[in-house]
């Protein structure tokens, strides 16, 4: 993987984490995790809308960031809610915890939780987040 370097900002022994660069330039957080099974795969990343995609290789997970995010790296749901504060980083971690292993995506398990509101969302991603990554 010529020009890539991965950043571990988490190590266990069950689950992994990576900053991914190419070119000095993030292209988004990886992760290994050894429950996702071989029908999934055990490398996966969450596409901007949230929804988690799975890949046999690291180098697959990378390519695919790749093709999808080198106009600029998509900052990701749960850093606005935090920035805003909606939510903690604490929360954002048990709920990315529970993502892995449910596959749903992060704003539904937020408000299945009770930690924010759907509609509160909903509202960030059609006045915030979409317009923001349009331009």
């Amino acid at each position: 993987m010529q020009g890539i370097k991965l950043k571990c900002t988490l190590d266990g022994t069950e689950y992994k984490e990576y900053e991914a660069f190419w070119e000095d330039q993030s292209l988004g957080v990886i992760a290994w995790h050894s429950d996702s099974g071989p029908s999934l795969g055990s490398w996966y990343t969450v596409a901007s809308d949230g929804a988690p995609h799975y890949f046999q290789t690291q180098e697959a997970v990378i390519d695919f960031l790749k093709g999808n995010q080198l106009q600029r790296p998509l900052k990701c749901l749960g850093n606005y809610l935090v920035e805003a504060d909606l939510v903690t980083p604490a929360q954002i971690d048990t709920a990315l915890a529970d993502q892995t292993t449910s596959g749903i995506r992060l704003g539904e398990i937020l408000a299945a939780r009770g930690w924010i509101k759907q509609k509160t969302i909903e509202y960030l991603m059609e006045k915030v987040i979409l317009p923001e990554r349009a331009q």
